[in-house]
């Protein structure tokens, strides 16, 4: 795979002028299994009703690259299996019968806005649902908010953003789908996702799937311990191949093992964030510096503060406007949303 010509089809979207620089990558250019400072890993029968078990050997790096390693197992037992009338679906299956991977930046590192780069080759095949996407690290689903950079199942590539409603693992979405036409899961693609306190807009190959205004995507209610907009907080990566389930059809008839390869995953924000950080903390120390000289004078002046106590005692504290949530409507939100749907294209996470 290291001397495969498509992986040189497509060239990266970041550039220097555009302010940003990179904050975490991995490379993948050390062979064996995933660097587990970096990753962790999803473990069985996880959701959708898949029909793969996760296990973490079925991913593993070679040649500078991220192989996902779908297979189709003939002897394999279910230890969690329960029997045939178990209430919990996962608990149902007897036999495993397909294996595959889900590595995940849980409990490793989450982003608050920043550029996300991906660049991967899928399989369009019957049954393979490949992903790259994200889950907020506060609150249940959907309130957490999902951003789905890319899915890929029955022909269509999708990209899709959702946030939480006023009913329990309901969501709201602002999905996007295109039809992908023969040969194009030949050579290798680069998802790119640009999210900041505005906006959350979807690429591939530079290309616009999907635009999502972050004024519209407050939750229907914080019932569920998830912000009021699910957008303003950290997302963690998670990158999976999915079988069969809600969504990917129907994989009987489909050769195994089947790949989904990455060759890398960029993070990049922009320049002056911490700069920004650092002069608030600064103004913030400032500030307290003041305080505690006028506090510090005031003690050497007993007269003159006696004088503003019983001037303060007369008169009524101005009202202060608390500061605005990051939830609340952002000014210069160019877009609204378009194509916004209460169905999910994949059922409930």
């Amino acid at each position: 795979m290291a001397g495969d010509p498509s992986r040189e089809v497509v060239n990266p979207d970041v550039k220097e002028d555009e302010g940003y620089e990179l904050v975490w990558s991995d490379e993948f250019k050390v062979d064996g299994r995933p660097d587990p400072t970096k990753w962790n890993f999803e473990k069985g029968f996880v959701r959708n009703n898949e029909l793969q078990w996760y296990q973490p050997h079925n991913a593993y790096c070679k040649g500078g690259q991220l192989v996902i390693e779908a297979r189709r197992e003939t002897d394999m037992k279910n230890p969690n299996f329960k029997g045939s009338q178990a209430s919990n679906w996962k608990q149902k299956r007897a036999k495993i019968a397909y294996t595959s991977a889900c590595i995940t930046t849980r409990g490793r590192k989450a982003w608050k806005y920043g550029r996300f780069e991906i660049k991967a080759k899928i399989q369009n095949k019957a049954g393979l649902w490949p992903a790259i996407w994200f889950l907020g690290i506060k609150g249940q689903w959907p309130s957490n908010g999902e951003i789905d950079l890319m899915e890929c199942y029955k022909g269509k590539i999708l990209a899709n953003v959702a946030w939480g409603t006023k009913e329990k693992r309901k969501a709201k979405w602002n999905s996007k789908k295109k039809r992908i036409g023969p040969g194009w899961d030949e050579n290798y693609h680069v998802w790119r996702m640009d999210w900041d306190e505005h906006s959350i807009r979807l690429y591939v190959d530079g290309k616009q799937l999907n635009h999502t205004d972050l004024s519209q995507t407050n939750n229907g209610t914080q019932e569920f311990n998830g912000p009021r907009n699910p957008f303003h907080q950290p997302h963690y990566l998670l990158i999976n191949l999915a079988i069969g389930g809600n969504c990917g059809g129907d994989p009987t008839h489909t050769p195994f093992p089947s790949h989904y390869v990455i060759d890398y995953v960029r993070v990049y924000q922009k320049k002056n964030r911490n700069k920004h950080k650092n002069n608030h903390k600064n103004n913030h120390k400032k500030k307290k510096n003041k305080i505690n000289n006028h506090s510090q004078s005031q003690e050497k002046s007993p007269k003159n503060n006696q004088k503003k106590k019983r001037k303060a005692a007369g008169t009524p504290a101005p009202a202060c406007a608390p500061p605005r949530p990051e939830s609340d409507p952002l000014p210069n939100a160019s877009e609204s949303i378009s194509g916004v749907s209460s169905e999910k294209p994949p059922e409930t996470r």
